[in-house]
């Protein structure tokens, strides 16, 4: 089925990068990599606030924009 089809494209097209992470985290100095995962939470905080921003609406472009409020006064579900 196409369900199965798109799960084994989407495993062949992370390989990729899979292997260079984990070819990468073997070349890279012991310094660098404590640096980057000293760099991580920052990222992942960074990255949740702005998620969280997003879900507010604010009306600020690419980062909070509005959400339509047509699309909440419909019957129909949203899917999308």
């Amino acid at each position: 089925s196409s369900a199965v089809l798109y799960m084994v494209m989407f495993g062949l097209g992370t390989v990729p990068i899979m292997l260079a992470t984990s070819l990468l985290g073997k070349v890279l100095t012991l310094s660098v990599r404590q640096f980057i995962n000293r760099l991580l939470p920052i990222g992942a905080i960074i990255l949740a606030v702005i998620l969280i921003m997003r879900g507010m609406s604010l009306g600020i472009p690419y980062l909070s924009p509005k959400i339509n409020q047509q699309m909440h006064d419909t019957t129909e579900p949203a899917c999308h």
